[in-house]
C-alpha cells in the first residue's frame, strides 16, 4: 500500500470544497445517499457544517489527495458520547484496510478527549459498514426503547438504520 497520512482537522488544513467533493463521490455509492434525504442542502453546506461544528480525521495519499474522512462531534462538557455523522472512503481505496485505520485513530482520539463512548448509525442495508463497526468493537443496539430515544435525538432521519454504541 502506498504511503498514507493520517491527519486531524484540529491541526491540519482541510478545505471545505475538497471535503464536499469527497462526500459527493462517496455519497454516489451509498445505499441511502445523503442527497436523497429530506434535509439535504448541498455538499458544500454539509462540508461547512462538519468542519464548523465537528472535527475530522482524514487520510491523504502520497500525492496529497484526500481519500477518506471520518467526522465526529464531541463535547465532553455537555455530552457523554461522541457522535459520528459521516465516514467515507473513495471507492478505489475501499477494501484496503483504511476504514480500520481511520476508525481506530478516531476512536482513540475521542477517548483521549474524555468522552464515555461513541454513538454511530448507518443504513440497516449497509453490510460493509455494519461489519466494520462490529469488528471495531461496537455493540449493535437492539433495545426498542434505546432506538426510540436515538430517533428522538435525530428526528430528521426517517430511514431504516442500524444503531451502534462503543463504550470506553
Amino acid at each position: 500500500m502506498e504511503n498514507i497520512q493520517v491527519l486531524d482537522s484540529e491541526f491540519d488544513s482541510l478545505n471545505k470544497r475538497e471535503l464536499a467533493e469527497l462526500i459527493k463521490i462517496v455519497d454516489d455509492n451509498f445505499i441511502n445517499p445523503i442527497k436523497d434525504r429530506g434535509y439535504f442542502e448541498g455538499y458544500e453546506k454539509l462540508s461547512e457544517k462538519f468542519l464548523d461544528k465537528g472535527r475530522a480525521i482524514f487520510l491523504r495519499n502520497q500525492e496529497e489527495v484526500l481519500i477518506a474522512v471520518s467526522v465526529f462531534y464531541a463535547n465532553p462538557k455537555h455530552f457523554k458520547y461522541a457522535y459520528i455523522p459521516f465516514t467515507g472512503i473513495l471507492p478505489e481505496y475501499q477494501n484496503m484496510g483504511l476504514g480500520k485505520i481511520i476508525i481506530s485513530y478516531r476512536n482513540s482520539l475521542i477517548a483521549k478527549i474524555g468522552m464515555k463512548g461513541i454513538k454511530s448509525s448507518c443504513s440497516a442495508n449497509n453490510k460493509s459498514m455494519i461489519s466494520v463497526l462490529n469488528k471495531s468493537g461496537y455493540e449493535r443496539i437492539k433495545d426498542p426503547k434505546k432506538i426510540a430515544e436515538w430517533k428522538n435525538e435525530n428526528p430528521k432521519d426517517n430511514w431504516d438504520k442500524a444503531f451502534f454504541v462503543l463504550e470506553f
